[in-house]
């Protein structure tokens, strides 16, 4: 497994530079890699994608795709379940509907997926933008617009007037009002800007916004609690070792299979988390992890263990702490921390524990709820 950075370093399509100032911002905000790469405009959207595509081995789909595929696909799947998985239906074939997603790796995800669309789903890769602009299409319905065309020049189409007909070729001509018509209701008036260092890139306040800040024990306890999909606990799980550790990387278990899943903290690429996935039989850290409580300390050398370290990003981990999250018997996700560049701290090692079992009892209560519901 590649990393994302790296790939589009060897096509020639990024700069050293560029990365590190892209990766400076996920650190702070939280992002994906390949989102800030877009807005920062250091890459178009067909050269991430296809690294992309090489990195977790699907096919890919562009934004302008997924917009103009029909709108009844892409409301098949509920608006906040595609927004929470970041995944949008967006065509229908003989051997199942195609789903683009921003983590085709996510199993659970895809079963979820599948229970609501009731048909084999076909997973490709693509942005997030791309991916929440045709969730809000679906959502609001077509999102084409245009300025709207004065009547007089619509009159000379029809009657053919040659002075009526030049026009058309003359930039429009708006009085004050009128532009204020044309702007869209979704556009943002008066975007806050940021800066990113050492480039002093500008980053608008909706990136910094998506940064989720780490949470106490007693708001994680209340907002556990409250948590209704998956998702909300593994995030809340994050923010919380978070609080503890510099870097702290969630991953789920689905049908024996482990797949990174979330991330917070310093030196984490989410594209790159996401990519790695490994059976839970294979010689690993969570095959070891999985039949006790908890771990800390080196991440033995092998073959499991070192695509893991590549997934964690740049530096590697001295010593980790790692902690699984059981339902009844099952592990069920695994949490795994560490401070990049010193041993791992063990004084924080039985709070991440405490909340493992939390979590363990939150997945519980959903699955409980889930069957009696059905």
């Amino acid at each position: 497994m590649r990393r994302l950075g790296e790939i589009l370093i060897e096509e020639g399509v990024l700069s050293l530079t560029e990365l590190h100032t892209a990766l400076d911002t996920c650190h702070r905000t939280g992002g994906r890699l390949g989102t800030q790469l877009l807005e920062f405009g250091y890459v178009e959207e067909h050269m991430l994608l296809e690294a992309l595509a090489k990195q977790l081995s699907v096919p890919s789909v562009i934004k302008v795709k997924l917009l103009h595929s029909p709108l009844k696909v892409r409301k098949k799947l509920p608006t906040l379940v595609g927004r929470r998985l970041q995944a949008v239906p967006f065509e229908n074939t003989k051997r199942g509907i195609k789903v683009a997603m921003t983590n085709p790796n996510d199993r659970a995800a895809m079963e979820e997926i599948s229970n609501h669309l009731k048909e084999k789903i076909l997973p490709h890769v693509a942005t997030e933008t791309a991916v929440l602009a045709a969730l809000g299409t679906a959502e609001n319905g077509d999102a084409d617009w245009s300025p709207e065309v004065e009547p007089s020049v619509v009159k000379a189409r029809r009657s053919g007037d040659v002075e009526g007909w030049n026009r058309l070729w003359e930039l429009p001509r708006f009085e004050p009002a009128a532009l204020f018509r044309a702007v869209p209701k979704r556009a943002r008036v008066g975007e806050v800007l940021l800066a990113s260092f050492p480039d002093l890139t500008t980053v608008t306040s909706r990136q910094a916004m998506r940064y989720e800040p780490p949470v106490d024990e007693i708001n994680f306890s209340e907002l556990l609690h409250r948590a209704d999909n998956r998702d909300e606990i593994g995030s809340l799980l994050a923010r919380y070792a978070a609080s503890k550790y510099d870097r702290v990387c969630v991953f789920s278990v689905h049908k024996g299979t482990v797949s990174g899943w979330m991330a917070r903290g310093r030196s984490v690429v989410l594209e790159d988390l996401q990519s790695f996935s490994i059976s839970l039989d294979d010689p690993s850290i969570f095959a070891d992890v999985g039949h006790s409580d908890s771990y800390v300390g080196a991440i033995l050398e092998n073959n499991g263990n070192m695509e893991l370290i590549q997934a964690l990003a740049d530096p590697a981990p001295i010593e980790v702490v790692a902690v699984p999250v059981w339902v009844k018997q099952r592990v069920v996700a695994f949490v795994l921390c560490d401070d990049p560049g010193h041993p791992a701290s063990q004084d924080h090692m039985d709070d991440v524990v405490v909340a493992c079992r939390k979590a363990g009892v939150a997945f519980e209560v959903l699955i409980l709820r889930r069957k009696l519901l059905s």
